[in-house]
């Protein structure tokens, strides 16, 4: 299968807070998650061998509106990952504060010009094993997610090798 052969001759894993994926699918806010997007389309438009890996948020966004007079107000954009991406069975665990927070990973491919494709995975932590905080909270993962000992758990969890170590691309917006 195309895709798993993609996946299986990854050598740079694309790291970033936010994709923009499809307008339909709210994993983006603005200018980084286009840019990421777009660097992962042109990487499956030029037969680059990259994955691309992401956090999903279920209500970390919102659409913003006008009213009639002209005032902007903003509503919730809640999502189900079910309905758009391929769940792919991959299971990880990273240690958070003490405790284990299980994810799991759902995938979504770009197909570029050429056919080739690049895989982007979309760990997600509302998982029944989880607490209620950790099947919510996205600052958590934000103080781990980046880091290379991750990278190399998950990456390898879900079949994507080579050496990635030295290539990872870390985007992400600043922790206050």
């Amino acid at each position: 299968m195309a895709t798993e052969s993609a996946t299986k001759s990854a050598k740079v894993a694309y790291f970033s807070m936010e994709i923009a994926l499809e307008s339909g699918i709210p994993t983006y806010s603005g200018g980084l998650g286009v840019l990421a997007g777009d660097m992962l389309r042109s990487g499956a438009d030029l037969g680059v061998p990259m994955v691309g890996i992401t956090l999903i948020h279920r209500r970390g966004y919102f659409r913003q509106r006008l009213d009639a007079r002209g005032s902007q107000f903003e509503e919730d954009a809640p999502w189900n990952p079910a309905g758009l991406l391929e769940e792919n069975g991959t299971r990880a665990s990273v240690e958070i504060e003490g405790r284990a927070v299980h994810l799991r990973a759902w995938k979504y491919s770009i197909r570029g010009i050429s056919g080739h494709e690049v895989a982007v995975y979309l760990l997600d932590s509302d998982l029944e094993e989880n607490t209620p905080w950790d099947r919510t909270s996205r600052i958590t993962f934000t103080a781990v997610m980046f880091t290379t000992a991750f990278a190399r758990k998950f990456c390898s969890a879900s079949a994507v090798s080579g050496s990635y170590a030295n290539s990872v691309t870390h985007t992400s917006p600043a922790i206050t």
